[in-house]
């Protein structure tokens, strides 16, 4: 649902607005996940950080679309999922919520400041 709306906010507010406040919506959501303390007050976060997480993989597309020529889009867009799949976060978060003894809160509350 947010995806679709999100060429219109950019052509409205632009992309460097639009992508911030997706930032900012994703972590508010990551830090009340962390603070949550009953299963609707969670689901609800957890809503509030899938709207700023889809906002931000479309919005960085359009702008890398907007900013590449078109002679080196491909390459320019090879190399963004290239850096996406090369991040630790997945594996960093298994590591230290397996073996730090940290639970799911806690590790929300590591991944909130990091924006994601």
């Amino acid at each position: 649902m947010f995806i679709p709306i999100s060429g219109w906010m950019v052509n409205r507010f632009g992309a460097k607005t639009v992508f911030r406040a997706a930032i900012a919506v994703f972590i508010v959501g990551s830090v009340a996940c962390a603070v949550s303390n009953s299963l609707p007050a969670f689901v609800l976060s957890r809503f509030l950080q899938g709207i700023g997480g889809a906002m931000m993989t479309p919005v960085g597309r359009l702008v890398l679309v907007r900013a590449t020529p078109k002679s080196e889009l491909v390459a320019a867009m090879s190399a963004a999922a290239s850096l996406s799949f090369m991040r630790p976060a997945p594996d960093a978060g298994n590591a230290v919520s397996g073996y730090g003894g940290l639970t799911t809160p806690r590790t929300l509350e590591v991944s909130g400041p990091q924006g994601g």
